[in-house]
């Protein structure tokens, strides 16, 4: 296989994953100039630990699908020639299903996004104490998602 044959399939990978990294750091972003504007950087810390949490899960996620399809391609039975693809096939779909309903979904909330996060934001600050785990629940969830 060449080099350019070699490109061509991984740009479409890059893509995704790039517009992805962007979501994904777009709603870390708005965290953080709400923290800011509200002065409350010490509550940073946690928007970096839902980073690296959202990042752990999609990277232990993405370990476990991977090593399932590796230990059913490894696998001798012969019903497991029927089960790679269409589990395959499954992933698809359920990821066809997924960017599908994300692109219709960003088209109607791209206008009110920022000041759903900023309100969410905003709730979790007036209590001290559960604060930080709002915000490390709302960036988690958010890198989570995009991750996967």
């Amino acid at each position: 296989m060449t080099l350019t044959a070699n490109l061509t399939a991984a740009l479409p990978t890059f893509l995704i994953t790039l517009r992805e990294g962007f979501e994904a750091a777009l709603v870390v972003g708005i965290v953080l100039s709400c923290l800011q504007k509200a002065q409350a950087l010490r509550l940073k810390r946690w928007v970096l630990a839902g980073v690296v949490s959202g990042v752990g899960a999609s990277v232990a996620i993405g370990v476990i699908l991977y090593g399932s399809l590796a230990a059913i391609e490894a696998s001798d039975r012969p019903e497991m020639a029927i089960v790679k693809p269409a589990l395959e096939a499954s992933f698809s779909l359920f990821a066809i299903a997924m960017l599908s309903w994300m692109l219709v979904w960003m088209t109607r909330q791209a206008r009110s996004l920022k000041t759903e996060i900023t309100g969410a934001v905003t709730s979790a600050l007036t209590d001290a104490t559960a604060g930080g785990w709002g915000i490390f629940w709302l960036v988690m969830i958010a890198v989570l998602r995009e991750g996967i």
